[in-house]
């Protein structure tokens, strides 16, 4: 099986990003190597979602204020990686609120670091659900993407 960053990425939010787990602490990102390896992910890739994972947490939101109404032009290179649907999903998130400017910026500078040819919308929500968890001032961003995703996985499941 291939391994992709975005394999650790995710299963490190939904095992280690708790109150209880610090990247900054070089213990805590033992610890977190350990566990990645020992369930068989290569150390080039946890180490690359490991550091990508502390920048993002570290990214101060020193973006200029941008108006409401302003858009984000994708370049050609976004546009091949996230396609369409991709587009569709960060301009909905956007218009409802749950992306900002500086949110959405760190969302593509991920993308970009994955370098991935086709992400799939699956691997923006879950991106978008680290970004937004990782950042301190959006927690209810968080709380309103974790609450769309989940309830439109229970609706499709009924």
């Amino acid at each position: 099986m291939k391994q992709h960053m975005m394999d650790v990425l995710v299963y490190v939010f939904e095992n280690y990003m708790t109150e209880q787990y610090n990247l900054k602490e070089s213990g805590h990102r033992q610890l977190i190597i350990n566990g990645l390896q020992k369930i068989g992910f290569s150390p080039g890739l946890i180490e690359d979602a490991l550091t990508w994972l502390q920048q993002v947490s570290q990214s101060p939101g020193t973006l200029l204020k941008q108006d409401a109404a302003s858009c984000r032009h994708f370049s050609e290179t976004e546009r091949r990686m996230v396609g369409d649907e991709g587009i569709d999903f960060i301009q909905y998130l956007m218009a409802q609120g749950i992306l900002d400017h500086h949110s959405l910026e760190l969302l593509i500078d991920g993308l970009l670091y994955l370098k991935a040819d086709n992400i799939e919308v699956d691997d923006l929500q879950w991106l978008a659900l680290i970004i937004l968890y990782s950042q301190p001032d959006q927690e209810q961003a968080f709380v309103d993407l974790e609450r769309m995703l989940f309830e439109a996985a229970e609706t499709r499941e009924h």
